[in-house]
């Protein structure tokens, strides 16, 4: 479970982002394209799949989304270099949250 890295700081936080930032970039807006036209005439689908790309949530900040909206735990594993990211979210127990005082039934 990792939590750090900025949320900003694109899919693997902290200093190395920016550089694979530069290098994502230059890979899907100079490379890519030029790869792209030798499988397809309609680019399209290549330019959904580079917008998607580059819109990507950080993990950690879906991380802190899912805490706002009351997950109680929130794993996040990080793969890849960070390129990919597992995340669990623990929805609290109705006692977690202090809805029901535990009672016990012993007569």
């Amino acid at each position: 479970t990792r939590s750090d890295g900025d949320d900003n700081a694109g899919m693997c936080g902290g200093r190395s982002a920016s550089l694979l930032s530069g290098v994502l970039w230059v890979w899907l807006e100079l490379v890519m394209p030029h790869v792209a036209r030798c499988f397809t005439r309609d680019d399209k689908a290549y330019r959904y799949l580079s917008a998607s790309i580059r819109a990507t949530v950080p993990p950690q900040r879906v991380a802190n989304m899912l805490r706002d909206c009351g997950a109680a735990r929130v794993d996040v594993t990080r793969y890849t270099f960070g390129t990919a990211a597992r995340i669990i979210a623990h929805k609290p127990g109705v006692c977690e949250v202090g809805l029901i005082t535990p009672v016990d039934h012993a007569v």
